[in-house]
């Protein structure tokens, strides 16, 4: 059998269920569709604009023009992160900008930045002796699935 749960530990799980909800975003899904329909659309447009440059100008055939295509668009996307521009087009446009080919480039370093905020953002929620390992790991969780890291306070 649990033991009965303290009065102070009720009062830590309904303050982090109100700290949850409260950083839990709200998003409007129609919203995030247009924005990521026009960010990919834009992205695939430019991708076809290259693809038929390289056909008709410089007069490559079907396969090398979409080889090239892919490596400029790889290109870009590498030098846009490197540049720190790259993520801002992902806030805005999502999976628009993520699902495309120019988001290979841009997995790697969001992941890595992701999971070491979300680890400094575990730390400096209330010291252990309140809290248990457990809350650690889901504030460490949250933080790297949802991508709040700017809401706790972390890369501003």
């Amino acid at each position: 059998m649990s033991e009965p749960k303290s009065e102070e530990q009720l009062n830590l799980e309904k303050d982090y269920e109100e700290y949850v909800k409260k950083i839990t975003p709200t998003h409007n899904l129609y919203l995030q569709m247009l924005k990521a329909f026009i960010t990919g659309g834009v992205i695939c447009t430019a991708g076809q604009l290259l693809l038929n440059f390289a056909g008709s100008t410089l007069g490559m055939d079907k396969e090398m023009a979409g080889s090239f295509c892919s490596l400029v668009l790889v290109l870009i996307s590498v030098l846009l992160t490197g540049f720190n521009i790259y993520p801002s087009i992902v806030k805005f446009g999502g999976a628009g900008a993520l699902v495309p080919i120019t988001g290979f480039a841009n997995s790697p370093w969001n992941l890595k930045r992701r999971a070491r905020c979300s680890v400094s953002d575990a730390k400096s929620l209330p010291s252990p002796g309140r809290l248990s390992f457990t809350v650690y790991l889901q504030a460490g969780f949250l933080g790297f699935f949802t991508g709040r890291e700017k809401q706790w306070g972390c890369f501003n």
